[in-house]
């Protein structure tokens, strides 16, 4: 339901010679209802109706006073939303992508409510399976409209998830590449990730490595600090196979 501010305005009107004044009198704001209402106010009798243009608020004689009620504009739903979208990898992989960008005649600014059928209330939902996902969006409008769009994640691959470790990343915080990337690891569990320095220091570990919550920004684990550009080595033990390698780290 929408609040809004009216203003009514008294004015002095002669008629024949006769001046004929109404003392201003302070309204509060109300909630108006669709069933309009009456009511006397010091005294004057004011009504109203929702969906009424101009109504009569006193009448005096031959001299009537009226008070127009602005009208919000009707919301139309419009047939879909506008998202992107990025498919799951392979089988039980979990790097499926939405994004909604807009909604036609309902900006994201005005939405008075959005939730996805899970509940989720995020604009962008990350690690995906695939699957079927369906958007909810509750929009201001006379009455509130409801515009609902399925969006569908597919699979890149119907064959079975393999496990590749990415060999270099740039933790610069531009927004790409910031961590190092274990592509499906997230299919793997459990796992555990060690990575030492050429000096065989270790320097960062993690235990179920998920490219989400648990992943390698190029920082020291231990004191939470920016590690040196260079070469390093890790040892993973994903499902109790054991997997060595380097990953180069460059800012």
């Amino acid at each position: 339901m929408s609040f809004k501010t009216y203003y009514i305005f008294f004015l002095f009107l002669t008629v024949v010679g006769v001046k004929v004044s109404f003392s201003q009198t302070s309204i509060e704001r109300q909630v108006f209802g669709t069933a309009g209402k009456a009511e006397a106010i010091g005294s004057i009798d004011i009504s109203y109706t929702i969906g009424e243009v101009v109504i009569t608020t006193e009448t005096t004689g031959s001299n009537i006073l009226t008070q127009g009620f602005q009208q919000p504009e009707k919301f139309t739903s419009p047939d879909s939303i506008v998202y992107e979208k990025q498919n799951a990898t392979c089988k039980d992989s979990k790097d499926g992508l939405i994004r909604i960008i807009s909604v036609p005649n309902c900006t994201l600014s005005v939405l008075q409510n959005f939730f996805w059928s899970d509940g989720d209330t995020s604009r962008i939902r990350t690690n995906l399976p695939a699957g079927t996902y369906i958007a909810n969006f509750v929009c201001l409008s006379a009455p509130l409209d409801t515009i609902r769009d399925t969006i569908t994640i597919g699979l890149e691959s119907e064959d079975p998830c393999v496990l590749k470790f990415y060999s270099g990343f740039t933790p610069n915080k531009d927004g790409g590449n910031d961590y190092w990337h274990i592509e499906n690891i997230e299919v793997f569990q459990p796992n555990s990730i060690n990575v030492f320095n050429r000096w065989g220091d270790l320097v960062w570990t993690g235990e179920n490595y998920d490219n989400n919550t648990v992943k390698w920004i190029g920082r020291e684990y231990r004191k939470d600090i920016p590690l040196p550009d260079g070469t390093y080595f890790y040892v993973a033990k994903v499902q109790d196979i054991i997997y060595k390698g380097w990953v180069e780290l460059t800012r």
